[in-house]
């Protein structure tokens, strides 16, 4: 007896590690699971930096870092230009740059399931050119008054420095164009309905325009005025009841000038603003998925320079091979086919006399009485209109 007992004490101390071995066993594998989980949405849930050059900063939680290629971008990060340029993209195929001295926030980012991929642009340009993965997702830019949804694929958006306008230009496809009053995105659908002037407001917003292929939309001034200023109010310092009020009060004269919302024309297309759509190329996602954390995959990135590299000179030689079949032989000629003329010194005191007809990252295109040339950013000294 005493012998089957303590067989019988030993098989259930041998059990007990036995349970614990499972228990853990399924731990790891549940955190694993997590952890994959976490990181495979985090991944679909951001855009990469495909390109970048000059000065730009991403802040993220009050921390600015020069971005860089490869680099993960998340929701809620800021992203600021100044004598530069930056190029995005999401997982699912959307490219957006990030022009010269602007300040936005990726505000939503879409999975691949669908959602929202939403840009808050808070002044300065910039020029997306989207595709999206789903029918479900939904791709919008919104300026301090006015919000873009896209239905096409490429277009550009604008804010005046001084005036504080917006404005889209639609390069191919169609976009809708509406008043962005910023007191709804803060009021419940409840808060809406009971509130008159909400309500007034809300309607207002729903009266988007539809801005098609080589068109360009801007806001009604008038309501543009008006929404600008009920914009700053619901986004001051003050007693959020006591701003409400006091946009609530600015309703009607919204309502009254929201006859014609957004005012169309035929856009201006320049030759830069189609070098400038070429050169926003659009990279494989499976080579932006093998980039899934800070520790970016130093492959993929060599190869994203390489993609973009091959790109920018295929267009600029496109380019230099169009302006040299036309004879320029003098600035006068010059300064009559480009409207402008400028005076470019190097950092060897080299001056040309021409025209910028071509940007595209850290390389210009100068057309001058000598030929046209390329030169590198980083040597140009001065830069003056003549």
């Amino acid at each position: 007896m005493r012998t089957k007992q303590g067989k019988s004490e030993l098989s259930q101390f041998q059990f007990v590690p036995t349970v614990m071995l499972v228990a853990l066993t399924l731990i790891f594998a549940i955190t694993a699971c997590k952890d994959k989980s976490a990181t495979d949405e985090a991944k679909t849930l951001s855009m990469v930096v495909t390109f970048t050059s000059g000065n730009v900063k991403v802040v993220r939680d009050g921390k600015g870092v020069p971005a860089s290629i490869g680099m993960i971008v998340y929701q809620n990060d800021l992203i600021q230009t100044e004598n530069g340029t930056v190029d995005l993209q999401t997982r699912t195929g959307s490219a957006v740059r990030v022009r010269e001295m602007t300040s936005l926030t990726v505000a939503k980012i879409a999975g691949q399931d669908g959602g929202e991929t939403r840009i808050n642009i808070e002044q300065g340009g910039m020029l997306a050119n989207v595709k999206k993965a789903s029918a479900d997702e939904s791709f919008n830019v919104a300026t301090p008054t006015a919000i873009a949804g896209v239905r096409g694929t490429s277009f550009s958006v604008d804010i005046d420095p001084i005036a504080q306008t917006s404005s889209v230009k639609v390069l191919e496809g169609k976009v809708a164009m509406a008043p962005r009053i910023i007191a709804l995105e803060t009021a419940t659908q409840e808060e809406i309905q009971n509130s008159p002037a909400l309500k007034k407001m809300a309607e207002v917003q729903s009266k988007e325009v539809v801005i098609e292929e080589k068109t360009e939309g801007r806001l009604n001034p008038t309501l543009e005025k008006h929404v600008l200023a009920a914009n700053e109010l619901a986004t001051s310092q003050e007693n959020t009841n006591t701003a409400r009020k006091e946009i609530e009060k600015m309703a009607t004269t919204i309502e009254a000038t929201a006859g014609n919302t957004v005012m169309t024309q035929e856009a201006q297309i320049t030759q830069q603003d189609l070098i400038e759509q070429q050169t926003l190329i659009v990279v494989a996602p499976e080579l932006l998925n093998k980039i899934s954390s800070e520790e970016s995959n130093e492959t993929a990135r060599k190869e994203i320079i390489e993609v973009r590299a091959k790109n920018e000179s295929e267009v600029l030689k496109k380019v230099e091979e169009i302006a040299s079949k036309e004879q320029l032989n003098t600035e006068q000629a010059v300064q009559q086919r480009y409207n402008r003329l400028e005076v470019i010194t190097l950092s060897d005191g080299t001056k040309i006399v021409g025209a910028v007809i071509a940007q595209t990252g850290d390389v210009l295109v100068i057309h001058s009485p000598q030929g046209v040339r390329r030169v590198n950013k980083a040597d140009i000294e001065s830069q003056e209109f003549r």
